[in-house]
C-alpha cells in the first residue's frame, strides 16, 4: 500500500500549501519526509511583525524564537528565500525598553541570517518613534549590515533602512536587482548619512516617510515595490 512518504516532495509541497502553519508545525515532526516537505514550506517564505509598543508577551517570544531556530538549524535556514520582518518601536513612555528589544532582534536576524546562503529577497523594516535616536538606529544595524556584506547570500531584492552601509551592500551583494532604502527622518529635511556619488539618483520621497533611490550601479532601473 502507497504511504504519504512514497510521493515525491514536489507533490508533497503542492498538498501541504492548503494547510495551516500549525498543521505544518506538525507535519513536520512525523518523519523525514513528510518533515522536509513540511519545513521547507515553513521556512520558505516568512513574514513577521514584532510589536515592541505592547508588553513583550509569549506571542512575540514566539516570533524571535524562529531566529533562534534559524541559527541553530543550517538544515531549515537553508530553506529560506524570502524573509520580511517590520519592528514596530514604542513612543516615548516605554522608548528604552523597546528599542532595545528591537535592537537584539536585529542582532538575533543578523546572526540567523549567516545560515540562510539560499536567501534572495530580504525586507526588513524598523518602524522608530521619533523619539528613538539616530544612534540607536545605527548601532542596531551595523551588525545587520555587516552580514548583508559578507558573502552568506546573494539577494536579487533588499529593503533596508538608510543606516545600512549601502555603499559596501552594492558591491557585495552582485545579483541585487531592486533596493528599496527608507528613512523616517526624510520629512524632517535630514538627508541620509549615506553619501551619493554623482552616478546616483537623490532618493525620492514615498508615502510614510519612506522613499527609494534608483541606481545606475544595477543592471536595470530600480523600480518602487508595496511595502
Amino acid at each position: 500500500m502507497t504511504s504519504i512518504s512514497d510521493f515525491a516532495p514536489e507533490l508533497l509541497h503542492r498538498v501541504f500549501r492548503l494547510c495551516s502553519q500549525s498543521d505544518l508545525a506538525s507535519l513536520s515532526r512525523v518523519n523525514y519526509t513528510i518533515g522536509e516537505a513540511a519545513n521547507y514550506l515553513l521556512h520558505r517564505d516568512i513574514r513577521i511583525v514584532c510589536n515592541f509598543v505592547h508588553r513583550f508577551g509569549p506571542h512575540s517570544r514566539a516570533k524571535r524564537s524562529l531566529f533562534c531556530t534559524l541559527t541553530s538549524n543550517p538544515q531549515k535556514a537553508a530553506f529560506l528565500r524570502y524573509l520580511n520582518v517590520e519592528l514596530v518601536s514604542g513612543g516615548s513612555k516605554g522608548r528604552e525598553r523597546s528599542n532595545c528589544q528591537a535592537c537584539q532582534v536585529l542582532a538575533q536576524i543578523a546572526d540567523a541570517l549567516r545560515n540562510t546562503h539560499g536567501l534572495e529577497d530580504l525586507r526588513i523594516i524598523v518602524r522608530r518613534p521619533v523619539s528613538m535616536s539616530r544612534s540607536d538606529a545605527y548601532k542596531g544595524n551595523l551588525k545587520l549590515s555587516e552580514v548583508i556584506k559578507g558573502g552568506y547570500f546573494q539577494l536579487h531584492t533588499l529593503y533596508c533602512g538608510s543606516y545600512q552601509d549601502l555603499e559596501g551592500i552594492i558591491v557585495s551583494q552582485k545579483h541585487l536587482r531592486l533596493l528599496g532604502l527608507y528613512t523616517d527622518d526624510y520629512r524632517s529635511g535630514s538627508r541620509n548619512e549615506f553619501s551619493w556619488s554623482p552616478t546616483m539618483n537623490p532618493p525620492t520621497p514615498l508615502i510614510d516617510g519612506y522613499c527609494f533611490l534608483n541606481s545606475v550601479f544595477l543592471d536595470k532601473p530600480l523600480r518602487y515595490a508595496e511595502t
